[in-house]
């Protein structure tokens, strides 16, 4: 049982910070996997990549390979629930945020008796760039800020709506 825990902590992790897509975190599952919990030799690694390649989908179906090796078919769910847990439930508050601006948005358009665009254009404006933010580009800036090039960085606080907050924390 341990074992199952630490293997569902690990992938919980590589799943927490695989930021840029799974190639981006294959250097920490071979760290975890192969070089501090020996679960796996370097040659099993290999085979592992090989056949998480060979499939349609993302590369950390690895994850199942190597939760069978050390726990079997218990092992597999465990590892593929803990590698994509923190993935869904960012994605689920992330559609959440999108859905209360739009809610918020049609509430404004309601109370004002002006058109929903109208009121959304009008929000738009408000903000310095002129537009909502795209997914796509705060999860760039997650991972900029996960790789090397932003080891030099010692702000605490990175901004990303577009200059639509005045000042700073």
């Amino acid at each position: 049982m341990a074992e199952l825990a630490e293997l569902f902590l690990r992938f919980l992790l590589i799943g927490a910070l695989a930021f840029g897509g799974g190639a981006s975190a294959l250097p920490l599952v071979e760290r975890l996997s192969v070089a501090e919990t020996k679960w796996l030799t370097p040659q099993d690694f290999a085979v592992g990549v090989g056949f998480a390649y060979a499939t349609p989908g993302p590369i950390l179906i690895l994850a199942p390979f190597i939760g069978y090796r050390v726990a079997g078919l218990l092992g597999a769910l465990t590892a593929t629930i803990a590698v994509f847990l923190i993935p869904v439930l960012l994605a689920g508050a992330a559609a959440g945020v999108t859905e209360r601006l739009r809610t918020a948005l049609e509430a404004r358009a309601r109370t004002t008796s002006r058109p929903y665009e109208d009121v959304r254009d009008a929000a738009m404006n408000g903000i310095p760039a002129g537009r909502f933010g795209d997914p796509r580009e705060f999860g760039a800036v997650c991972a900029f800020l996960c790789s090397v090039h932003a080891a030099y960085i010692a702000g605490q606080n990175v901004l990303v709506d577009g200059g639509a907050y005045p000042g700073t924390f």
